[in-house]
Parts: C-alpha cells; structure tokens; sequence
C-alpha cells in the first residue's frame, strides 16, 4: 500500500479545525489507510494554533508545520510537499475549511497510479458545487477554459485545491507561487515535465463558517497574468 501524506493549509480555521480533523480521522480508519497529516499553520492569529497542539495528542499521525507569519497559499502548500515528499509515495492537497469532502479522499487515491497528478474536479461529469456565491462561479467558469486552452492541459478545473500527487512530481517541479496560482503553476509544470494528468469528481461547497481568504483585487490579477505569460513561455520553449 502506497505511504499517504495529505498536506492541508490553514490560516484562521479555529471554527473548522476539530470538525476537519475528526472527519478524516474517521474516514481514514474506514478506509484502512495509513497517513501522515500535515496541517500548515500560516499565521494564525485566531486559536487555531492552540487547537492543532490539543489535537495532535489525540491523533498520532497528525503533525504541525507553523509558519509565524501569513506567507500564502502557494508557501503554505510548497512547504508541506517539501517536509513530506521523501517519507511518502502519494502527496494529497485539501483546503483547512471544509469545502472539500473528506468522503471524497478515496476517489482521489483510487485514480492514481493510471495518473501522476488526480485533480478533484467540480466540472468533471458528476462534479457539482453547492452555496459558491455567482461572482466566484463565474470566474472559475471563465478562468478555467482559458488556462486548459493556452497551457495544454487535459483536465477542465485547473484551479481546484483538492488532489493527490506522486511525490515524484513534486520532487521534479519547482513551482514558485505564493498564492493562489500554485495551483495552476504545479498543474502545468507536471504536465511539462512529461507527467500524466487526470481528474476525478467532485463536490465543492462554499464554507459555512470563518472567512474566506480569496480575495480577487488587481494584485492577484496582476500576478495570474504574469504567472500565465511565464508558463505559456515556458511551454512553448521560450523560457
């Protein structure tokens, strides 16, 4: 059986850690699977610290990595892939506020091996999302299309957060964001690197408690574009 490590990044997730924790703890011992979970705390300034600490003596497998400022999305995900890659064989990635099913996990898991890199995705036949507000449906339904047609990737949601990945993969790639496009980047520079994509189905609903950290502003804007222009060099051979 493949050594699972499932890399979940948190930043102000004090309203979602025991519920996140305890249903992976659930579906874990169901499915019989041995895992390290490493929670990355970027920057916590609620109790979810204090929630972690509690919560590893109750669960023997799970781990904290703590950052002790906000560094991002895409240091929280590369830094957890980096303390993880050489003690397992498969890399799992999943939100901290319960928009991604842990019931899901097992799907993830099943796809790879015919699959490098399996991506939990709301647009695959049978994927759904549920409570995700119009504005933020849009932009995914317009995004989306776009990055799959001008980097060549075979999957229709290159944005979700929900996979799981060869550790190979990851000790290939060498992705550089910090926010919210490390999703794009690993995806297209998996698939550049010779890697085998695919993607399975899944449900994302909206959080039902704590904020959410996407915020759209010409800053992230500026940064998609100037990621997308760099890749789009790259698989092309400019650069």
């Amino acid at each position: 059986m493949d050594r699972i490590g499932i890399v979940i990044p948190m930043y102000n997730e004090e309203e979602n850690v025991e519920i996140l924790l305890t249903s992976l703890a659930r579906i874990l011992k169901d499915e019989g699977l041995k895992a390290v979970v490493l929670v990355v705390d970027d920057g916590s300034t609620d109790a979810t610290a204090q929630l972690l600490e509690a919560s590893v003596a109750e669960h023997p497998y799970l781990r904290v990595l703590t950052h002790e400022v906000n560094r991002g999305l895409g240091v929280a995900i590369t830094d957890g892939a980096k303390a993880l890659k050489d003690e397992v064989d498969v890399l799992v990635f999943m939100d901290g506020d319960l928009t991604h099913d842990p019931d899901e996990l097992p799907r993830l898991l099943a796809a790879v091996g015919a699959a490098d890199l399996v991506i939990g995705s709301r647009f695959a036949q049978g994927g759904a999302v549920i409570g995700v507000p119009a504005f933020r449906r849009a932009l995914s339904w317009i995004s989306n299309p776009l990055f799959r047609l001008l980097l060549g990737l075979p999957v229709s949601d290159v944005t979700s957060g929900y996979r799981a990945v060869r550790s190979e993969v990851w000790r290939t790639i060498e992705p550089s964001s910090t926010g919210f496009t490390i999703q794009v980047e690993t995806a297209s520079q998996a698939r550049n690197a010779g890697f085998r994509l695919a993607e399975v189905p899944i449900t994302l609903t909206f959080r039902e408690r704590g904020n959410s950290k996407f915020h759209l502003g010409p800053g992230m804007i500026i940064r998609y574009l100037s990621m997308l222009a760099r890749l789009v060099a790259g698989r092309f051979g400019g650069g």
